[in-house]
């Protein structure tokens, strides 16, 4: 490697300064190299000569810039949409702008914490919050922005360390897969308009036409209202009993039908490649979508049918788009208050109830997919009067909504507590964890009254229903407890031994890091139990990111310590075993996941091949499911294992049991003895993008 010597410009690397000793000025230093460490020289403390004309010049336009701050942020606005919206058009553009986009990244001062050195207590960050905007370069030169709670955030972070610290050097930007972008398929349409005509839309037969909308509301009319079933079906009728009339169909009605027939192939047709099954149906619904200016004569059919284009673009993992239809669809929905409690009186019994139906569905979607994608809610539950749906009487229909709006509430509350602006984790974190948690606890108990998921009977078939809220409850766990797992990471990259001796020692950090990884083993296992009735959708984004969330955790905590999860193998196996599902039914975002998970686990395995213990799954029974079976062929690298204190309790992790209410307030109860100061020091200043 050669050595760049910076003697000359800065005295000591970060690592160098942060424990006191001499520093040889090269990069990597000498301490670093000894110690197989990354090395990294701040730039804050370059020295630099100057005239006194120049410092002069400077304090000038910093002066007639603060009499103008308004105009001045503007102009950056203006400069920094113009970098969004302008992607290059060759590889020497994208040379160019990275190039470009890395200078004024050199040049932009890092500002120091205004709390350093005048808080009373350590100051800790959640790695994860939105103190610092994180940002990613696509291929094409765009730039796109990832938000904190995101789980591909979470996964380009750890992928980002853990590559430098394996590779000692940055991750580059055109590696990166970056999710929502639409990259696993192809809708062969570049979005131009199309003046199409309503009678040259290609349709199935009746017959097809009911079995795909029987199979959409099989999938989705459980958890979501994708289409009012008694006027939606009554036009349905009358389109195909009047060919001749169909120019005077309904064209709201019409793009509408077109997207549920996409949803139905999507649900029912294994299709491999970059085409998605149904996209012939949904290009022909986007260019026979009306604009805006006459969708809004329409607001509740225009608010479902906004909807549904916003799921089945989520679906494809065109998560932008989807967001933004969806943004369309609550804007409409509030400009019309069907976010109020709008009475049975003025509009009748089954518009209300439609108009109810429609507007729920609207706001847990967004509320999923602003979580998803990291963002701040648009809407606070405060502001909602709308009453719940009737749904014909039925209990479990509406307990099931009660128990969905109670869940992305929670998320909410945890991605604006714990992972909100700023972020950092002093004592407001640590309440908004043990508030989380608490809060967390109970739902548990509702949610074991009303949908108890017993996984160990095998003569019962298990409810969608219940499986997607379980799902829903431990991916609350997770994102409350992860930011620790994080941290860990964190320190085991810099020093495995520093790793050992924290994780040991610190009996609340474990058990925190236990939970977060008991709820991946919940999510893991209930997938299988999915998997082994055949009631997984292939088709809806959510089993599969909760799968990526739980999978990433696993890899993290087996090259952590893998005394903290038994038989972590067989759980790695049971997720590429429901990744292999979903991508032989064709599923191409699945192959994406998988490939960047997978390239994770080499790249852990790379990092511990000093020192480790490999872990070979044993021969399989007869008694062996073919997904446990498949983990004969795989080795898993793990770390050395470990000398915990005895003393320290372990939490057993039993797949078959969900955590308790009592375990989860202990945990609550337990969050004040975390030692923010090591953890402080662990993370230190230092920023990974």
């Amino acid at each position: 490697m050669i050595a760049l010597s910076l003697a000359d410009i800065v005295c000591r690397c970060e690592r160098c300064r942060k424990q006191k000793i001499r520093c040889s000025g090269c990069l990597p230093c000498d301490a670093c190299t000894k110690r197989n460490l990354a090395c990294h020289f701040n730039e804050r403390h370059r020295k630099v000569v100057v005239t006194q004309g120049y410092i002069h010049e400077l304090q000038r336009k910093a002066s007639r810039q603060s009499d103008v701050p308004s105009r001045h942020d503007a102009a950056v606005v203006r400069q920094q949409s113009d970098d969004f919206d302008h992607p290059s058009s060759s590889d020497h553009g994208d040379d160019e702008a990275l190039q470009r986009s890395r200078q004024a990244n050199l040049l932009r001062p890092v500002e120091e914490p205004q709390t350093r050195g005048t808080s009373e207590e350590p100051a800790l960050t959640n790695f994860l919050a939105t103190d610092c905007s994180t940002f990613m370069t696509a291929n094409n030169g765009m730039t796109f922005y990832l938000g904190s709670t995101s789980n591909w955030t979470f996964t380009q972070k750890i992928l980002s360390m853990v590559y430098e610290r394996v590779f000692r050097n940055r991750i580059p930007d055109m590696a990166r897969n970056i999710e929502g972008l639409g990259n696993a398929y192809d809708l062969q349409w570049d979005g131009a308009p199309i003046c199409a005509d309503p009678l040259s839309a290609t349709v199935p037969t009746i017959d097809h036409a009911i079995y795909l909308i029987n199979a959409v509301k099989f999938h989705c009319a459980q958890l979501f209202h994708v289409f009012d079933e008694d006027t939606f079906m009554q036009a349905l009728y009358t389109f195909y009993e009047s060919p001749a009339d169909r120019h005077t169909t309904d064209k709201v009605w019409l793009v509408h039908f077109l997207v549920i027939l996409a949803f139905g192939k999507g649900f029912t047709v294994n299709k491999s490649g970059k085409d998605p099954p149904g996209i012939e149906y949904f290009i022909q619904a986007l260019q026979l979508l009306p604009n805006m200016i006459m969708l809004w004569r329409y607001p509740v059919h225009s608010v479902e049918l906004l909807t549904c284009i916003a799921l089945y673009l989520s679906c494809l993992d065109y998560r932008i788009v989807a967001h933004t239809y969806l943004g369309q669809a609550m804007r409409l929905a509030l400009n019309f208050g069907l976010h109020t409690d709008i009475k049975p009186d003025r509009f009748g019994n089954a518009s209300v109830e439609r108009i109810r139906r429609a507007w729920w569905t609207v706001y847990i979607l967004d509320r999923e997919m602003t979580s998803v994608a990291g963002l701040p809610q648009s809407l606070e539950i405060q502001d909602v009067y709308c009453q719940l749906p009737a749904f014909s009487g039925s209990i479990t229909r509406t307990s099931a909504l009660k128990m969905q709006l109670k869940l992305s509430q929670l998320i909410a509350d945890i991605n604006r507590n714990i992972y909100g602006v700023g972020g950092r984790l002093n004592s407001g974190f640590q309440s908004g964890i043990k508030g989380a948690l608490a809060d967390i606890a109970g739902a548990h108990e509702e949610l074991q009254q009303w949908f108890p998921l017993c996984l160990e009977q095998k003569t019962d078939g298990i409810s969608k229903t219940s499986a997607y809220l379980h799902l829903e409850y431990h991916r609350c766990i997770i994102l409350a407890t992860r930011p620790l797992l994080f941290c860990f990471l964190k320190l085991r990259l810099e020093s495995r031994e520093d790793c050992q001796s924290k994780l040991n020692g610190s009996k609340t950090s474990r058990n925190f890091i236990q939970t977060c990884l008991d709820s991946s083993i919940q999510i893991l296992t209930i997938l299988e139990s999915l998997l082994g009735q055949a009631l997984i959708d292939p088709f809806l984004p959510f089993s599969l990111d909760q799968l990526s969330a739980a999978t990433i955790n696993v890899l993290v905590a087996i090259a952590l310590d893998h005394t903290i999860i038994d038989n972590g193998s067989k759980w790695i196996m049971t997720a590429y075993a429901v990744f292999d599902d979903l991508i032989t039914s064709g599923n191409q975002v699945a192959v994406l996941r998988k490939g960047e998970l997978d390239n994770l686990r080499k790249m852990l395995e790379e990092l511990n091949t000093v020192s480790q213990a490999a872990w070979q799954p044993s021969h399989t029974s007869p008694q062996q499911s073919p997904m446990e079976d498949r983990s004969r062929d795989s080795t898993i690298f793990v770390s050395r294992p470990s000398d915990f204190d005895s003393s320290c309790p372990n939490f057993e992790i039993d797949p078959g049991e969900p955590l308790t209410t009592g375990h989860i307030m202990d945990l609550a109860n337990s969050i004040d003895d975390i030692d923010i100061e090591w953890i402080s020091q662990t993370i230190g200043h230092d920023r990974i993008w």
